[in-house]
């Protein structure tokens, strides 16, 4: 049996010149059902990309870890806990916090921490120079520091290695037979890396963990000179009262650009990128330049104050200083422990408060007794002046009368 015809409609211009007639009545009738479909896939597309973008300007929680190496990334003992700090902690940290991401840490030597990037197990790692072995397995920021290496001996040691550049300084130091000593995994440039992988230097060449071992090793005699940023270098020394006891060698050996590695397996160029752009406004908002002079300058003090011609001004400045506090525990008649303080104040005072503001720990004052044994003599030496002139105020000539 036939279906009944459908009920005629209006003729619609260009309808049926392209369907037959049964279809074109199908797709009227089903086109608001179509409409709601379309509708939704739209939406929910639409929550999806809503989502994918939160989840984006959100950011990750990206692996990272962390080695001593002061001022870049050393653990302060705060009481009973202790507090992960320095200037590549700080300043990675509030970078990825710009992009909306955070980072977690974990003690690590670098030789490890480079396998694991490598392989992907850590996404990033602070303090690193490019290098083109580096490029295979990791992206690279923006620089946002440098570094400086240094050649570190004892010393009685410092006249042994007379040199004009930096070949020749090389060249001397094979010559000399003195025992070097590295941190594994580091580089510090092309010039050292040809010394240490020539077959002559390999009995010299003694590698370890960190700048602290190898200063501790050039302590005890173990090794003859070892090479750092000569900020390291300085820091280290300063943490271990032992600045007098080293010298860095005027000749840089190696100075670069200094980047944060991103693991190819584990990040993208997208990370690289957002991590550059939150450098940017770390930097326009001038929080980099606070993070940088509050971890630096300590450290540049503390290279300042062990010249020999600063030490000999600091120890005139400081007596001339406890001077005027004795003459005014004289005039304000101070028994002499009243004289001790008025003279420390002005003496020491400023030194403390310079090196509270700017974070430097031990302070000077307690770090070196000697600023309170100039103190103490300026006080024994004032009141025995005075002891003198107010004796012989006493025995002096009696007025001639006429």
């Amino acid at each position: 049996m036939r279906h009944p015809p459908f009920p005629a409609l209006p003729e619609k211009k260009g309808l049926r010149s392209k369907f037959p007639t049964d279809f074109g009545i199908f797709a009227l009738r089903t086109l608001p059902g179509i409409r709601c479909v379309l509708s939704l896939v739209v939406s929910v597309l639409a929550i999806a990309a809503t989502t994918a973008q939160g989840a984006q300007e959100k950011g990750r929680e990206l692996r990272g870890g962390w080695y001593r190496w002061d001022p870049y990334q050393f653990e302060e003992n705060r009481g009973p806990l202790s507090e992960l700090r320095g200037l590549d902690i700080q300043m990675v940290t509030r970078i990825l916090a710009e992009t909306g991401s955070t980072v977690s840490y974990e003690q690590i030597d670098w030789m490890e921490h480079q396998q694991q990037i490598r392989s992907g197990e850590r996404d990033i790692a602070a303090g690193a120079y490019k290098t083109a072995e580096r490029e295979e397995y990791a992206w690279f920021s923006h620089p946002y520091r440098t570094e400086t290496d240094v050649l570190v001996t004892r010393r009685a040691d410092q006249d042994r290695l007379p040199a004009s550049n930096v070949r020749e300084l090389l060249a001397a130091l094979s010559a000399s037979g003195m025992r070097v000593g590295l941190v594994s995994g580091f580089f510090y440039g092309p010039d050292v890396k040809a010394f240490a992988l020539d077959p002559a230097n390999a009995d010299r060449i003694f590698y370890a963990d960190t700048d602290n071992t190898n200063l501790s090793r050039l302590l005890n005699g173990e090794i003859d000179a070892f090479i750092a940023d000569h900020l390291v270098v300085a820091a280290v020394a300063w943490r271990a009262g032992v600045q007098r006891q080293i010298s860095q060698h005027k000749i840089p050996l190696f100075a670069a650009d200094i980047h944060v590695m991103f693991g190819k397996k584990s990040t993208t160029p997208r990370d690289v990128e957002a991590f550059n752009r939150g450098l940017q406004q770390l930097k326009a908002s001038g929080e980099y330049d606070m993070i940088l002079r509050h971890y630096a300058m300590p450290v540049l003090l503390a290279i300042t104050v062990q010249r020999t011609w600063f030490n000999l001004f600091d120890i005139v400045g400081t007596v001339a200083f406890a001077i005027s506090g004795v003459l005014l525990a004289r005039r304000e008649h101070y028994d002499i422990f009243g004289a001790f303080i008025l003279a420390s104040l002005p003496a020491v005072g400023g030194g403390v408060l310079r090196d509270l503001i700017s974070g430097r720990s031990p302070l000077a004052v307690v770090a070196s007794p000697i600023y309170l044994y100039a103190i103490l003599a300026t006080v024994l030496a004032g009141a025995l002046a005075y002891k003198v002139t107010d004796y012989l105020g006493k025995k002096a000539w009696p007025p001639i009368r006429c």
